[in-house]
């Protein structure tokens, strides 16, 4: 009976071992990214450290402004020196300081929260990496997220604008402000300037006339 279970143990997958056993391991070291902070983005790391000595650990970027989560993933089962460099790997796009898992915990959690109340659910990755972290069990106040008291998207594209911003109105109205990258100057309040005032077709470009023009400066600075 023990040999059955423990082949049966060695036969889980990384994915089903989180889920089933995860949150039994301790919890060892947790970081915080500061670099994107202006951008209200955040990555945040909780480890956990196996009985034999090897490491787990989630990693979760999230947008504590509108977006939630992200994206996340797991690294199973790394050794010492595997666990060092990644963690090294991620401070230099970064800058991780440590934090307590408190911390940690409301930052991804919060995030995901407050996105959820604007109709932006959580990436599918959640599904597995959440094991990483310990359940909720409380509600987390909405303080610390968004920009003074307001959801405030930050689009890259209008492409993400057109996806996101329905999704928003439908849930709360008007009552967040946001911005695209290349369209809006910085933060507009979506109240004061709605957002079917913008005529994307304008920002379209003709794919083979940029071809060649591209082209034409290529051979003038040859020339």
């Amino acid at each position: 009976m023990i040999k059955n279970k423990a082949q049966k143990q060695k036969l889980l997958s990384p994915e089903a071992y989180i889920k089933e056993k995860a949150r039994q391991l301790p919890i060892v070291e947790c970081y915080i990214g500061t670099k994107w902070d202006y951008m209200g983005e955040k990555t945040v790391i909780v480890t956990r450290q196996h009985p034999q000595g090897h490491f787990t650990m989630g990693v979760y970027l999230v947008d504590i402004y509108c977006k939630g989560l992200l994206h996340s993933e797991y690294f199973f089962n790394m050794n010492h020196d595997d666990y060092e460099m990644m963690v090294k790997r991620i401070d230099m796009d970064e800058d991780l300081k440590k934090a307590a898992y408190a911390d940690a915990h409301k930052l991804v959690y919060g995030a995901i929260d407050f996105a959820e109340a604007v109709g932006i659910d959580s990436e599918d990755s959640f599904d597995i990496t959440k094991y990483i972290l310990d359940e909720k069990k409380e509600e987390i106040p909405f303080a610390e997220f968004g920009r003074n008291g307001k959801h405030y998207l930050r689009a890259d594209t209008d492409e993400e604008a057109e996806l996101y911003i329905p999704i928003i109105m439908e849930a709360i109205g008007t009552d967040f402000t946001y911005s695209i990258e290349g369209v809006t100057d910085g933060e507009v309040d979506a109240a004061e300037v709605p957002f079917g005032d913008f005529d994307f077709s304008e920002l379209n470009y003709d794919e083979e006339e940029f071809d060649k023009m591209f082209e034409k400066l290529n051979r003038e600075s040859q020339d």
